[in-house]
């Protein structure tokens, strides 16, 4: 089984009316589960756990999580779709021999399956932050970046990836998040960015993502 995990009333809707549209005549469709689990990293990690538990009659090969970023560099535009290759927090410090960002005991950074993706120029790899904070502005993330180590590659800047993929690691779960972008906090109109990604692009940038799941849920 594939799940597939959503955190918005919105995400949720715009998937869930992709596979209605498209996948009805798939013979396995039962093999994929579309569940929403609220925003932040409490709902998202509790919601993931509560499914696995309650499902153990169907062995889960993957999990997807499906959402909105804010973007992390320069460049990136609403309705642009990140790729993690890697997910930490942004919001964590345990102190030393720990990295920032490091739950102790647990990796720096959380591992990606995203070899079931083909790759190509419409996608941009990279670290997604993970962190209990809608970040709005250039100051807050900076400051998210100069927190984390350059090596990580930062892109990307969400509220449920890393805490999805955490509980993932725990039950050797591959796991992969997909970012739509929706506003660049670098730049100076941020605010009506994400007013304008919902009114005017979101439909077609999550039809990129629902083409992604599509291929990889064809068995």
């Amino acid at each position: 089984m594939i799940v597939i995990v959503t955190a918005m009333d919105k995400e949720y809707d715009l998937i869930s009316e992709w596979i209605a549209k498209n996948w009805l005549d798939y013979k396995n469709v039962q093999n994929i589960a579309l569940i929403k689990s609220g925003i932040g990293k409490v709902n998202a990690a509790s919601c993931l756990t509560e499914f696995l538990s309650s499902n153990t009659s169907s062995k889960v090969t993957r999990v997807i999580s499906v959402g909105c970023a804010g973007a992390a560099v320069a460049g990136l535009k609403p309705g642009n779709v990140v790729i993690g290759n890697s997910y930490c927090y942004h919001d964590v410090y345990c102190g030393e021999p720990n990295a920032n960002g490091q739950v102790q005991g647990m990796p720096a950074v959380f591992p990606s399956d995203f070899s079931w993706i083909d790759m190509d120029e419409r996608f941009r790899l990279g670290t997604i932050a993970t962190g209990d904070k809608f970040v709005t502005t250039r100051e807050q993330v900076l400051a998210i970046k100069e927190f984390l180590p350059n090596s990580y590659n930062v892109c990307a800047i969400d509220m449920e990836s890393a805490a999805l993929a955490q509980v993932c690691y725990k039950k050797g779960i591959g796991f992969t998040s997909i970012r739509v972008i929706s506003d660049n906090p670098l730049e100076p109109n941020q605010t009506e960015q994400y007013a304008g990604f919902w009114d005017s692009l979101a439909e077609k940038a999550f039809s990129v993502v629902c083409k992604l799941l599509e291929n990889d849920t064809k068995f």
